[in-house]
């Protein structure tokens, strides 16, 4: 039994047959209306005391954002392979020593980036990689939306208050941090090259009593002469996502769920299939890790 196996079983939730002796090991099928009364009979109490146990292997943290680095720098230093969600930390020192202690340890830690194995960014993806578009110059990316769902989880501070995590600094890092990276891990993929310069601005133009922003916009551009352009709202309910790709050669739009691809004279339309456009993590980990990905990103990227 590989880590591998380990890491994507505890990930997807799939059973194993238990190679090693002592206590029972429990899996958990499905993910019904009663598997909270379950994982809460069987949660652990201390992170820490779990990672004390030679039996676990790898482990997975869904935690707040804000709990990424200490969690995911424990769990390498007690010798575990990891799976964390994105964001990977909340900022770029603590990303660069994870991938340190990643590499001191010997251990893999994967990032929970769903979006860049589901449609239509995969398929995106590799309209450009086949060349039919020609290398991107220019992309243009807006994400309007409704609000946060106000039951997300609560931090509650020393006086007692509690607030949405995506609300504060200290929990979510950012905005941008909790919803944008999707999108950024997906243009910067298209465009390989390393940052050269970004502009930007944001603030609180509608929901003024919080801290992370509910409105931005950024200009990046790329050494090799392509740019991309994101923008953010918070307050745009109804508004879908728009995406254009304009290559040397053609151009792909997203239009609601379907791609519109124009080269050489020709304009196709391709729907997104349904069953595509859902999570593909079992084949993130299967291919994926961290590591190339972290070491190419540029310092001057860090907010």
């Amino acid at each position: 039994m590989t880590r591998r196996t380990i890491l994507a079983a505890a990930a997807l939730g799939n059973p194993l047959a238990a190679q090693q002796t002592g206590s029972p090991k429990i899996g958990l099928i499905g993910l019904g209306n009663r598997s909270r009364a379950h994982l809460e009979a069987w949660k652990t109490t201390d992170y820490r005391e779990l990672l004390k146990d030679p039996n676990v292997q790898a482990v997975t943290i869904a935690a707040p954002n804000y709990l990424h680095y200490e969690m995911t720098m424990a769990a390498l230093r007690a010798g575990k392979d990891v799976l964390v969600e994105k964001p990977v930390a909340l900022n770029y020192k603590q990303a660069k020593e994870m991938l340190a202690e990643s590499r001191r340890t010997g251990r893999t830690v994967a990032v929970g980036m769903q979006r860049r194995y589901a449609q239509p960014d995969q398929r995106i993806g590799e309209i450009v990689k086949s060349g039919r578009i020609g290398a991107v110059q220019w992309a243009a990316y807006a994400e309007f939306r409704g609000d946060w769902n106000p039951n997300s989880w609560k931090y509650t501070d020393q006086n007692g208050k509690a607030t949405n995590c995506r609300l504060l600094k200290k929990t979510a890092g950012s905005t941008e941090l909790e919803m944008n990276i999707h999108s950024y891990a997906f243009l910067y993929s298209l465009i390989e090259s390393k940052l050269k310069r970004l502009t930007a601005s944001g603030g609180n133009l509608h929901f003024k009593d919080r801290e992370t922003r509910d409105a931005s916009g950024l200009l990046a551009e790329f050494e090799n002469g392509a740019r991309v352009q994101h923008s953010l709202c918070l307050y745009a309910p109804g508004v879908t996502r728009t995406c254009t790709i304009i290559g040397e050669r053609g151009s792909i739009e997203i239009e609601k769920t379907t791609l519109v691809i124009r080269a050489g004279g020709n304009v196709d339309k391709e729907e997104i299939p349904a069953a595509r456009r859902c999570s593909a993590l079992k084949t993130q980990l299967r291919h994926r890790s961290w590591h190339g990905e972290l070491k190419s990103a540029s310092p001057k990227a860090e907010p």
